[in-house]
């Protein structure tokens, strides 16, 4: 009697009663009808002709695992009963029968334990763009600065179903949206690249097109790596062993394998100096071995979903995709979108730091490792669990947590060649009046620039760039003023901290400081670290550090002509230092014109190519005079850059000097008034210019205790008021353009044949605008 698919269905029923064991982590299929003698099998790379007319029964022994995995095919004779078994791991590739494969449903006997499906890791897409919709910020206003030593290899073979698909676009967009990465520099190697419109591929995903990819990192390929390079690769889809050696599944067929030991021998011959390896197919732990003893790469450490003799699973989530590669993908990202809801037990919406151990902004391997670790035994199904674990290893101990996807990239910015020492990114600010955004400061009035007030608070503010590829947090910001004249040196003025600088964006530091008005010439420099990149110490080649920068903070004023008793000169000074404890040789040099339209530049006792040799600890003034030009006139500018080098010991950049003469004229009005507030009728006001000497003005009080003084030459001076009831000084600066406005608080003395019998105390000045 002929076997009908019915009496087929209730044979397996009653198989799986006996054997509940037998199948308590197994699924069972059949194609719908019988098929005929002759057909021919293809499973995997191999054929199989059916002798007989027979059903084909199919049990899967890993349900859910990627290939390769065990799995038996059963041949029913229908005419007798027999049954021929072909033990495989490899899928059917019989297109004609994909529609009539259909599943054995098993009842819930109470003796059997049914697979339960994977865990659910729901992965929405991630994208950069929702974070900083969330933060309030706009988009990358910087490039990564690390973008042109990054590369990527994504490597799939034999299969390119939806999981893949899914792992591809979601890791692709994370290193690019994240970290930065150039498109250009991810590689893919795919099986079949017509299949998806949304990926570009470079290589077929065959055994020649993966040697190929591999061999453009080596000498001689199209984008040979160094020891600054990074490389990270990424292989999914189908794995297998043989013989203890395990394999990638490669296209076109089943039988194209790419071993661990073929692997191991393209990555001896690129030298990159770190390399991460990630791995999701079927038996990936197998690879472990023959990737770390890699001779070529400085340092490597890899993580599978799996051990040498397991398999790998997808996610079971809507969004499919490996259950590895989505916890390795949500391990790397470092924010995520509030209104996005978890989709897995532990995750917080909000920013991500809980995987991040040391909380420094940065995944390392071991971070991603210890992530996926946790993520995968906690919450694994109960089929799954222990059946797929999770490997690690890395080239050397330590280097697990100095391997990094990104890392962030500090800048405080050199102005343009030549003039670096012209930090735009340096700059003073009024305390009183500075906004809450520190964006909206250039322009405003409150924005100083260079005009630093003396005796009086000053906000030295730093603006800090992350070019990098991952947050910087814990930003320490050292600022220091160095100042140069009679009493000079360099001082810390402050180290504040910036609690997070993400990539692309910039942040600010400032600290307040009096500037003290004694000292003839300044320079700010600002020196920004974070954990992922140090700062060189203080006194390195700026040139060679763009964690540092300095700016100049000497602006001079002159009257226009019209105002000019007589043709007007402007010294500026500045000392040279040999803080060598051996004879030194220097060079200061103007960088472009030695005049223009509005002033002569002359050095004096230089010129303009002449060395200055100086003792160990010697110090040198070095007199910069500018002849104004006749006809200058307001708004008029000449702008004189000299640039000081040590030619010898160890040549290096030391800076350089600006000086910015400007055309410009202030006006300063302002009361006398005692400590009760009454005013002084009588008296007189006296300004002397700090920097400038010859620069005086006087004023006498109006029966209101008012004095006003117009045109005067911008810059700090000295306040002296006069009056019968006392004496008084403070300092305050005349701002270019505009009407500074003062107050000058006098307590009363008492005076005796000309003699001070109680000494006065000098009040600061109140400046407002």
């Amino acid at each position: 009697m002929r076997l009908t698919r019915e009496e087929l269905t209730g044979k397996l029923l009653a198989r799986v009663a006996r054997e509940p064991r037998e199948f308590s982590t197994k699924t069972i299929h059949l194609v719908e009808r019988a098929m005929p003698a002759r057909t021919m099998l293809h499973i995997g790379s191999d054929q199989e002709e059916v002798t007989s007319e027979s059903f084909l029964v199919i049990i899967d022994e890993a349900p859910g695992a990627y290939w390769t995995h065990p799995v038996r095919y059963e041949l029913h004779d229908v005419e007798t009963g027999a049954i021929r078994v072909i033990q495989s791991k490899y899928p059917l590739e019989n297109p004609e029968f994909t529609d009539e494969i259909v599943a054995v449903h098993i009842p819930d006997l109470p003796q059997l334990k049914k697979p339960k499906d994977a865990h659910f890791f729901e992965l929405p897409p991630l994208r950069v763009e929702d974070v900083l919709e969330r933060t309030g910020t706009a988009s990358y206003d910087l490039p990564s600065s690390q973008a042109a030593h990054r590369y990527a290899l994504f490597v799939t073979g034999m299969d390119n179903m939806p999981d893949f698909h899914n792992d591809f676009v979601r890791m692709r967009d994370l290193l690019i949206d994240r970290y930065g990465y150039d498109p250009a520099h991810i590689t893919i190697a795919m099986g079949a690249p017509s299949v998806w419109s949304d990926l570009l591929v470079d290589y077929a995903g065959t055994i020649a097109g993966l040697d190929a990819a591999l061999d453009s990192y080596a000498p001689g390929g199209t984008r040979v790596l160094s020891a600054d390079d990074h490389l990270f690769l990424y292989t999914f889809d189908h794995g297998g062993s043989d013989a203890g050696q395990a394999y990638l599944c490669m296209a076109p067929t089943w039988n194209q394998h790419y071993p661990s030991s073929r692997m191991k021998q393209k990555l001896d011959n690129i030298h990159c100096g770190e390399l991460i390896v990630a791995m999701n197919q079927c038996y990936s732990g197998g690879f472990v071995t023959d990737v770390l003893t890699s001779t070529g790469p400085g340092s490597i450490a890899i993580l599978t979903a799996c051990s040498d003799s397991q398999n790998a699973y997808p996610s079971g989530a809507s969004s499919a995709g490996g259950y590895f590669s989505g916890v390795l993908v949500a391990s790397l990202n470092w924010g995520f979108p509030a209104s996005i809801p978890a989709d897995f037990p532990g995750f917080t919406a909000g920013e991500l730091t809980w995987h991040d151990s040391n909380g420094d902004g940065m995944i390392c391997a071991e971070d991603a490792w210890n992530f996926v670790q946790t993520e995968m035994y906690a919450h694994h199904s109960t089929t799954i669990s222990g059946i797929e674990t999770p490997q690690y290893g890395v080239s050397a101990a330590g280097v697990g947590t100095n391997l990094f996807w990104g890392k962030p990239d500090l800048r405080v910015m050199d102005s343009a060649a030549p003039y670096w020492w012209e930090s735009p990114d340096i700059f003073l600010v009024d305390p009183a009046t500075t906004p809450t955004d520190l964006n909206t400061v250039p322009g405003n009035p409150t924005f100083w620039g260079d005009n630093y007030h003396p005796d009086t608070p000053n906000r030295l503010v730093a603006r800090v760039h992350n070019f990098g590829c991952a947050p910087a947090r814990n930003v320490a910001v050292e600022l220091r003023v160095m100042s140069f004249g009679a009493g000079g040196g360099t001082s810390v003025v402050g180290s504040p901290t910036v609690t997070n600088v993400n990539p692309g964006h910039h942040d600010y530091a400032w600290v307040d400081w009096n500037f003290p008005s004694a000292l003839i010439h300044r320079c700010a420099m600002a020196r920004a670290t974070c954990p992922g990149d140090p700062a060189a110490p203080f006194g390195t080649d700026m040139l060679l550090d763009d964690n540092q920068a300095q700016r100049n903070m000497d602006p001079a004023y002159c009257a226009p002509q019209s105002q000019q008793q007589k043709p007007m000169v402007i010294e500026k000074v500045f000392l040279l230092h040999n803080r060598l404890r051996q004879s030194a040789v220097f060079t200061v040099k103007p960088v472009g014109r030695l005049e223009g339209r509005l002033a002569k530049a002359t050095m004096e006792g230089l010129e303009p190519d002449s060395k200055i040799t100086l003792k160990a600890g010697e110090k040198r003034k070095i007199k910069v005079a500018f002849q104004i030009r006749e006809g200058a006139e307001l708004g008029e500018k000449f702008r004189f850059p000299v640039e000081i080098k040590r030619m010898n010991p160890e040549p290096m950049a030391l800076g350089g000097v600006t000086i910015h003469v400007e055309v410009a004229i202030g006006r300063l009005e302002g009361t006398v008034v005692a400590k009760d507030r009454r005013v002084f009728a009588e008296g007189s006001v006296k300004l002397a210019n700090i920097k400038q000497p010859e620069l005086a003005y006087e004023a006498k009080l109006d029966r209101r205790g008012r004095f006003s003084l117009k045109d005067i030459v911008p810059g700090p001076y000295t306040m002296v008021a006069n009056c019968p009831e006392g004496f008084g000084q403070a300092s305050v600066f005349v701002e270019p353009n505009r009407i500074t406005r003062s107050i000058i608080r006098l307590e009363a003395q008492h005076i005796w044949i000309g003699k001070v019998l109680a000494e006065t105390r000098a009040v600061k000045v109140a400046v407002a605008r």
